[in-house]
C-alpha cells in the first residue's frame, strides 16, 4: 500500500513539472541557407538593425552581446561591432535584423511577477562575406526569457544561438 508521501507526490508532481518548465529560458535556431565553413575568415563585424519601432536600445544590446559571446567562443582574430567600428575592413559581417520583440522590463517584472509573461526577441541573421557580398549563412534565432526573466535574458539567449551556429560551422 502506497504511503501518504507517495500519494502527495503523485498529486503535485505534474504541477511541479509545469512550474519548473516555466522557469527556464530558451533559444531556437531556424536555418534557411546552408552555412559555409567559416574557418577561412579572420575578422568579423556584428551589425544589428530592427524593423520593430522603438528598439534602438535592444538593437545595441543584441549587437554588443553577440560580439562579447563571439569573442569568448569563436576563434576569429578580431570581432568588431558596427557601433564601435563602422568603417573597419572585415572578412565577414554578421547582419542581424530584429523582426519581433516582446519586452518585459525589470519594473514590469517586479510589479507583475510571473504574470508579466516572457520576453522574446526574434532576429533574422545573415552572415555575409564582405569582399564578394555572398551570403554564407542565413538563419533565424529566437531568444525567450524564463518566467522570471527580462528582455535582457531573451537577448542573451538569441545571442547565444547566433554564436552556436557560427561555432558549429568551425567544426562542421
Amino acid at each position: 500500500m502506497p504511503s501518504n508521501c507517495c500519494l502527495s507526490l503523485r498529486r503535485y508532481l505534474p504541477a511541479l513539472c509545469i512550474a519548473l518548465s516555466a522557469c527556464t529560458s530558451s533559444g531556437r535556431i531556424h536555418v534557411t541557407a546552408t552555412p559555409a565553413r567559416l574557418d577561412v575568415y579572420r575578422t568579423v563585424r556584428v551589425q544589428v538593425s530592427s524593423e520593430v519601432d522603438d528598439t534602438r536600445k535592444e538593437a545595441i544590446q543584441l549587437e554588443a552581446t553577440v560580439a562579447a559571446i563571439a569573442t569568448e567562443k569563436l576563434p576569429f582574430q578580431q570581432i568588431l561591432t558596427q557601433r564601435n567600428a563602422p568603417e573597419s575592413s572585415v572578412d565577414l559581417r554578421i547582419d542581424a535584423r530584429i523582426v519581433r520583440l516582446e519586452r518585459v522590463t525589470v519594473e514590469w517584472r517586479a510589479l507583475n511577477g510571473v504574470v508579466a509573461g516572457r520576453a522574446r526577441v526574434i532576429a533574422d541573421v545573415m552572415v555575409i562575406e564582405e569582399a564578394t557580398g555572398r551570403v554564407v549563412a542565413r538563419f533565424t534565432v529566437e531568444g525567450q526569457s524564463s518566467s522570471a526573466g527580462t528582455t535582457e535574458q531573451a537577448i542573451k539567449r538569441a545571442s547565444e544561438q547566433v554564436v552556436a551556429l557560427m561555432a558549429a560551422r568551425f567544426n562542421g
